[in-house]
């Protein structure tokens, strides 16, 4: 048996490579599965040398002869399968187009929360803080230096936007 040293230059295109890695054998209405990395999401990823993209993305520029789309545009699932690279269930819309067909779907919201939330920075202790010190009249900007956190993060806590469960 022969290791392929993925370090390699191989003769293969990047179109190549890609498709070698995408799963047709179901017809061509049905998913087509990203069978190579992904991220902990689901989503395939490609490495184009240095830089790597979304397989669904770059998916969807192969059929649309697209060279490169800006990182405000969407390249959304109709099918809701983030492994799916089959060009007739991919359609471009921006960051809201996307949330209002996933909420359009009742689809459910697994976004962690609170301590559970892998980018907090605060505790649920120091929240219940936070709250206590803006009734006691002290600034959102000093309540912000004081966790460390900017002010837009205390604004969103204050008003319940985030930390709303406790």
């Amino acid at each position: 048996m022969e290791w392929n040293n993925p370090f390699v230059q191989t003769n293969k295109t990047i179109e190549e490579r890609f498709w070698e890695k995408v799963d047709r054998s179901r017809g061509e209405d049905s998913c087509w599965e990203w069978l190579g990395g992904k991220t902990p999401d689901g989503y395939g990823l490609l490495w184009t040398g240095k830089n790597r993209i979304g397989a669904h993305r770059f998916s969807y520029m192969l059929s649309h002869n697209i060279q490169s789309l800006s990182r405000n545009s969407f390249v959304c699932h109709s099918c809701d399968n983030p492994s799916c690279c089959n060009p007739k269930h991919l359609w471009l819309g921006s960051n809201r187009d996307n949330q209002l067909d996933y909420f359009s779907k009742g689809l459910p919201n697994n976004h962690p929360t609170g301590k559970d939330n892998h980018s907090t920075k605060l505790t649920e202790k120091q929240v219940l803080e936070i709250r206590e010190l803006r009734i006691s009249g002290l600034s959102i900007h000093k309540i912000a230096k004081r966790f460390g956190v900017v002010d837009s993060a205390i604004f969103y806590i204050l008003k319940r936007h985030t930390w709303k469960h406790i």
